[in-house]
This record gives C-alpha cells, sequence and structure tokens, in this order.
C-alpha cells in the first residue's frame, strides 16, 4: 500500500463532506488573501479604522481555520477508520483458529504488519495536523477577542464622553 493511495482515500471523505455542503448551497470560507494577523502590543495606538479592519481580519481567519480544522478531523476519522479495517484484517487473516493462539499475540502481530505501520503513521500526522490547527484556531479566537474588547472600551469611553459633554 503506498501512502499517496493512503492519501487519496483519505483525502475522498473530505471533498465528498465539501460536495455534499456545495450541494446544499453552502461553502467552507477560503483563506483570506493576506498572511495571518498579528495583536499589536499596543493596540489601543490604532485608529478605529485599523482596530475595526484587524477584528475583520481576525474574524475571518478564525472561519477559515474552522473550516480547516474539521476537514482535519474528517481526514483524521477516515484514517482511523482505515486503521481499523486494516487491523481487522491482518487479525482475521493471521487467525489460526487454534487454542493456543491468542488475541493479543493476534493483535500484537496486525500491529507489526508494514502496511497497518503505514496507516499508524499516518493517522498520527493527521491528528497532529488537527492538533496544531486546534491551537491555531484558539489563538485567533482569542486575539480576536482582545480586539473586541478594544472596541467596546473605545465605544464605552465615546459613550461616556458625550454624555458629559451634554451636562457640561
Amino acid at each position: 500500500m503506498e501512502s499517496v493511495n493512503v492519501t487519496e482515500m483519505v483525502s475522498q471523505r473530505r471533498m465528498q463532506a465539501k460536495a455534499d455542503l456545495q450541494s446544499q448551497g453552502m461553502r467552507l470560507p477560503a483563506r483570506p488573501g493576506y498572511d495571518l494577523p498579528r495583536l499589536p502590543l499596543k493596540l489601543s495606538e490604532l485608529g478605529d479604522d485599523q482596530v475595526m479592519q484587524l477584528l475583520v481580519q481576525f474574524t475571518r481567519y478564525q472561519d477559515y481555520i474552522s473550516g480547516q480544522l474539521v476537514a482535519d478531523e474528517i481526514d483524521e476519522l477516515a484514517a482511523d477508520h482505515m486503521l481499523e479495517v486494516a487491523k481487522a484484517r491482518h487479525l482475521v487473516k493471521g487467525w489460526g483458529g487454534k487454542a493456543m493462539d491468542t488475541v493479543t499475540v493476534a493483535k500484537a502481530s496486525a500491529l507489526l504488519d508494514p502496511d497497518v505501520q503505514q496507516l499508524i503513521d499516518h493517522h498520527a500526522t493527521l491528528k497532529a495536523h488537527r492538533k496544531l490547527l486546534a491551537v491555531l484556531s484558539e489563538s485567533m479566537a482569542r486575539d480576536a477577542a482582545v480586539v473586541s474588547r478594544e472596541i467596546t472600551r473605545r465605544t464605552s469611553r465615546d459613550h461616556t464622553e458625550r454624555r458629559a459633554d451634554r451636562f457640561s
């Protein structure tokens, strides 16, 4: 079994899920046409337009990354299924039916099979990628929340200043 075939087989689920979504008139958000935004250390020094633009950038990237995270979860589930099927096939194929054959030995033998090992490695790679995307997604959400709080602080301050001007 070649790794390209494994990758293709896993990505078929992702493609089918996307096609199903599109058939319902929906699409996953596309990658924004700019690099990941960075949260400036001195956010309060930015102008109002810049802060709003930053919030939009964080939100668009959060939308994109969330879609990619779900796609990675689909890939991981497909790889997990393929791995379980491969282990079961090896287990059934190698089972001698003798009393001295034990499930533990048969399972260990399945794990040593090169095809099963390749699937285990592929599954681990997909899981690692998904976990990294999850961290990035959480980071983007926290940064967007900071920008949102800055907008709230500014509007609250502006409202207070306008009230003070009316009563002076």
